[in-house]
């Protein structure tokens, strides 16, 4: 019995020592022909894919898909790896090999320090706190119209992705792996693929104002309030915090060639509306405040302010015959009393008419004479009733 049992051991022992002596030849052989160093061992990981998608939502907003993004994970807790970088190669999808237990997941577009020309993020070791906010970039000059006003930079282009997943004890590879100079491996089958949609977090509101008199004005800014400013990347919801947007390009439309009337637009990028203030039911007037400060051809100045927190809406994502996106409405089937995340990159407007604030309340430039070089020139070409002229301040 003694015998058979030490010739089951020494059998035994032989077959790990041939696999083991199969396993430095090979490596040997492969070392040989790539000239490249190769490691090979067990890790004790699994084989995880992630799947990417830019296209589906990413690119339909922003109309291209980035250069680059980040990748960061916190196993079985809150607290994040070190982020990883990926480049153009591995934008729709990077294989990783992870330990057993319980990941979650954020992506986004760039680096962490890629955003910081127009976005900062705050407590980025914290998958449940990490959140993004716009930089302030200017403060109204002293004296001025806004003194000591701070005001949000428009916000960047940015999409993010999240996901949470279990690497079961049974996905680990049983086998050897192979590791060369790049970090590439080969091990056994895929144990887990995972498909991660990125979805922005910006929103485009335009301001259309409806004025009288275009024709005594130079030029003209606005102070927008009550707009986000920043989200929870991994709660994909908007902070309930607020600043100010400083609106200085405008486009005029003009009504007729004598600049008796006109329409000033302008559109600023932003978080959308503040966490619990996306519905209309959820906002009064004063939630959001629009001031306009117009320089006049005299160098004089003339402001007008509206309250304009009932007056913000959301556009629809297909447009119309009339070649507008018409406005949200819950007969189109939307169930507004709840706001979803997909919610959150719809275009917002806010028009200033005769039907919003009535024809009394609309800014009524005063009457000025120009001085000095620089004054708005009034005359245009005339045109037919459907034409419209556009002059850029």
């Amino acid at each position: 019995m003694m015998q058979k049992r030490s010739l089951n051991t020494l059998i035994t022992a032989a077959r790990h020592l041939v696999t083991a002596t199969a396993a430095v030849l090979l490596l040997m052989a492969l070392a040989a022909c790539e000239r490249r160093p190769l490691e090979l061992y067990y890790d004790g990981k699994a084989q995880v894919r992630i799947n990417v998608d830019w296209y589906s939502r990413y690119r339909q907003h922003y109309d291209h898909i980035p250069h680059g993004m980040t990748l960061m994970l916190a196993k079985d807790g809150d607290a994040f790896g070190n982020p990883e970088p990926y480049s153009n190669d591995d934008l729709y999808g990077v294989n990783l090999r992870l330990y057993p237990g319980v990941y979650k997941l954020l992506i986004f577009n760039k680096t962490i320090n890629e955003h910081r020309d127009s976005i900062y993020m705050y407590n980025t070791n914290s998958y449940d706190r990490i959140n993004a906010q716009a930089i302030v970039s200017e403060t109204g000059e002293r004296y001025s119209w806004d003194e000591n006003v701070r005001y949000m930079q428009e916000a960047g282009e940015i999409g993010v992705a999240i996901d949470t997943f279990t690497v079961r004890p049974e996905m680990v590879d049983q086998g050897l792996v192979f590791y060369d100079y790049k970090g590439h491996y080969d091990g056994d089958t895929l144990k887990l693929t995972r498909n991660e949609v990125v979805r922005p977090m910006t929103t485009t509101l335009t301001v259309r104002l409806h004025v009288k008199n275009l024709r005594y004005m130079r030029s003209v800014e606005a102070q927008l309030t009550g707009m986000a400013d920043g989200f929870e990347m991994t709660h994909l919801w908007r902070r309930e915090q607020t600043g100010y947007f400083k609106l200085s390009h405008w486009r005029m439309i003009a009504d007729n060639d004598s600049l008796t009337s006109g329409w000033l637009q302008a559109s600023v990028r932003t978080f959308g509306l503040p966490h619990g203030k996306e519905l209309l039911s959820q906002r009064d007037s004063t939630s959001n405040s629009i001031l306009f400060n117009f320089t006049l051809i005299d160098n004089k100045t003339y402001t007008k302010a509206y309250n304009v927190g009932k007056l913000i809406h959301y556009l629809s994502d297909t447009i119309d015959k009339s070649g507008r996106k018409p406005v949200k409405r819950k007969e189109e089937g939307i169930d507004w009393t709840v706001f979803s995340t997909d919610d959150v990159t719809l275009e917002l407007e806010l028009i200033l008419d005769e039907n919003s604030v009535g024809e009394d309340n609309l800014p009524d430039i005063p009457y000025a004479q120009p001085t000095g070089t620089g004054a708005f020139d009034a005359v245009v070409d005339p045109w037919s009733d459907e034409q419209e002229v556009n002059v850029q301040f």
